[in-house]
């Protein structure tokens, strides 16, 4: 049951998280030069992740006590994944233009705590709409949840290693979002049918 709820939120982080990986390249990118700067916005990244997982966790408390709590949380998640899909969310995109973020940085000298404010705010936009996708397992026991948030913060780390070290290749990779697109649909699937 541990390792089950492990690869859960191993699983739902990764697939939901795909397409905002893909937004904060050029994001890094055009605010951050050096290593240690790509390691000042993924810091932020992850405290974003923090904050995202206690509203998420705070949420799904509430949810649990619904009768038909799975069945709505798995419509979110189909939804979710068509939104995701057809671009209905890219709206937060244009927030974070690259030519904005040069003129931030040519305005001011960018520090670490600067850009992992930056991270911080962008992750935050993007999580938003992951937050549904971690409910479900953040709606279960209390000890299968713990598992649940380590499997998600695995993922988080792993993706953010990949950010700060190989950025230029992600950026390469076309399919990003049909393959958060149908992991989201096979992860409502399990939500439908009770596995999570």
């Amino acid at each position: 049951m541990a390792f089950k709820h492990f690869l859960l939120g191993f699983f739902a982080k990764t697939v939901a998280s795909l397409d905002d990986t893909a937004t904060k390249i050029p994001v890094m990118a055009a605010v951050a030069k050096r290593r240690v700067e790509k390691v000042a916005f993924a810091v932020g990244s992850f405290l974003a992740l923090i904050v995202t997982l206690l509203v998420a966790g705070s949420l799904a408390s509430f949810i649990a006590g619904f009768t038909y709590a799975r069945y709505v949380l798995g419509i979110i998640i189909v939804l979710l994944a068509f939104a995701m899909r057809y671009n209905v969310l890219m709206v937060r995109e244009k927030k974070f233009s690259r030519r904005e973020l040069l003129r931030f940085r040519a305005k001011h000298r960018v520090k670490f705590i600067q850009l992992a404010g930056i991270g911080f705010l962008v992750t935050l936009i993007t999580l938003i709409d992951d937050t549904f996708a971690y409910l479900p397992l953040l709606a279960d026991v209390w000890s299968a949840r713990w598992y649940a948030i380590g499997g998600i913060i695995l993922s988080a780390l792993i993706q953010l290693y990949l950010l700060v070290y190989f950025a230029e290749t992600l950026q390469k990779f076309r399919y990003a979002k049909e393959v958060s697109f149908y992991g989201l649909l096979i992860f409502a699937a399990l939500v439908f049918a009770g596995v999570v």
